[in-house]
Formats: structure tokens, C-alpha cells, sequence
């Protein structure tokens, strides 16, 4: 999840500005995400003339949220809006990431032969393409027959193309790679 929060103050003549208490500020979503479950739209400000609006996304992309909201004052009422006109912000933005991992290639071999497994991790940030993760540390779990090499690290860190190898000795059995 993540939280936005609107300040709406109010300035009248040459006072500083103030916050401005009890005012509904309305939040618009745009791009990946939704609010979250129990969220309330409208929002009323508090005290300090603030209102929070909580997001989530369950994909990578990025998520725009306005805010608008009418001020009162003396029986007049003002329109504000993040438009980044006047004193007020642009919208706010929140970048949405995710990973994958996938391993590879299986293979039959002969009895005593190696035999190397390659992890890819990539991650996706935002609207961009899936790309190399480097520097990610793969654990790789060898169940049943065979056994690591005796050079062989584990966990093996990613390279620059996202790659982690892993290579392993067979003694005849069948086994699985995790």
C-alpha cells in the first residue's frame, strides 16, 4: 500500500498561510492501482489540514492521483485543485515495481557429466520492460540424486544480464533443481 497526503491550507489577505480543518477532499486514480479496500472518498481534512488516501496495485505501472477540494470561507467558496496552477502542487505519483525468476534448460546427461542450471531474474518497474536484475543473490535447492560441483557457490549472485549459473555433478539418478 501506499499513502498520499493533500494539504489544504488557507491564506486570507496578508496572514500566513493556515490549515484548513473539515474540508472533503476528493482523490482521483489514474494508471495501475485501485484505492485501497476500506478507503473513503471523499476525505476530510484534520486538524492540521490534511487527508490521506491509500492505494495498492497488484502490478507494475505507474499510478497519477489528483486531489480537488472547495474551501470555505465567510460563505464563499473556493475551488482547489493539484493542477500545478497558482499555489497548487501537480499530481502526485507512485511507481509500481515486480520481479520473475525462471530457471533452465533441463537436460539429460550421462552418468558423471555436469550439467549447469541458469536462473534469469528481471524485474519490471513501472510501464517500463521487463530488464536484468544484477546483483540478486539465487539459492539453488539440488533435491535427489546428484550433487554440486566442488567449486560450486551457493547462493550465486546475478551477473549484468541477471543470470545466475549452477552447475551440478550427476551420479546416475534422476533429480530436480529448485
Amino acid at each position: 500500500n501506499h499513502a498520499f497526503t493533500a494539504l489544504v491550507e488557507i491564506k486570507i489577505g496578508d496572514e500566513a498561510w493556515a490549515p484548513a480543518a473539515g474540508v472533503d477532499v476528493t482523490f482521483a486514480l489514474m494508471g495501475a492501482g485501485s484505492a485501497c479496500a476500506s478507503q473513503l472518498n471523499p476525505v476530510t481534512t484534520d486538524t492540521n489540514g490534511e487527508a490521506r488516501y491509500s492505494i495498492t496495485s497488484d502490478t507494475a505501472g505507474v499510478s497519477t492521483v489528483n486531489a480537488s477540494a472547495c474551501v470555505s470561507h465567510c460563505g464563499e467558496n473556493l475551488a482547489v485543485a493539484t493542477d500545478g496552477t497558482s499555489d497548487n502542487s501537480g499530481p502526485a505519483t507512485k511507481t509500481w515495481w515486480d520481479a520473475r525468476i525462471s530457471i533452465g534448460p533441463d537436460g539429460t546427461n550421462p552418468v558423471g557429466t555436469n550439467h549447469e542450471f541458469t536462473a534469469l531474474v528481471e524485474i519490471k518497474v513501472g510501464d517500463e520492460a521487463w530488464a536484468p536484475a544484477a546483483g540478486v543473490d539465487v539459492t539453488f535447492a539440488l533435491m535427489g540424486a546428484g550433487s554440486a560441483c566442488p567449486s560450486q557457490l551457493n547462493p550465486v549472485t546475478t551477473d549484468t544480464n541477471g543470470e545466475a549459473r549452477y552447475r551440478n555433478q550427476r551420479n546416475g539418478h534422476l533429480h530436480h533443481l529448485l
